[in-house]
């Protein structure tokens, strides 16, 4: 119940205040997003990692360039797309490049990974990318 008003109060209040308050709530919600994936990432594994920051920026960036566009929430998806597949990338490099070049069974293999990395999501992610780089799945540092 809870989800469903603020999810809609997030469709109703763009189209109900003025741009500028728009602007300040985009902003004030961009760096929520930023911090947590931050506080993700860096928080309980102590693993300094400037992912976060590649994959909040290429997402901005096609978010900002898709703005005038596509209406209103396309932009934001597709933008969190691409850093959805930055970070897919992250866990499998080699597939990720056949796949992008046309290879059918890379792209069927994708799908095995995306839906392995998603089952206990963020273990998941986090266990491809360990098994994949022989790194521990926990702490990287210290």
């Amino acid at each position: 119940m809870l989800a469903a008003l603020v999810f809609g109060g997030l469709v109703i209040v763009p189209h109900a205040v003025s741009p500028y308050y728009r602007s300040l709530v985009l902003a004030l919600l961009a760096d929520v997003a930023l911090a947590v994936s931050w506080a993700f990432f860096s928080g309980p594994t102590r693993y300094l990692s400037l992912a976060t920051g590649a994959f909040f920026g290429a997402g901005a960036y096609l978010t900002a360039m898709m703005g005038t566009r596509l209406p209103w929430p396309l932009p934001v998806a597709v933008g969190a797309g691409a850093g959805a597949v930055l970070a897919l990338a992250n866990a499998e490099p080699e597939r990720c490049v056949a796949a992008f070049s046309g290879d059918v069974d890379a792209q069927l293999e994708l799908a095995e990974v995306h839906t392995a990395a998603r089952q206990p999501f963020p273990h998941g992610l986090k266990s491809l990318v360990a098994d994949r780089f022989g790194t521990s799945r926990a702490a990287r540092l210290g």
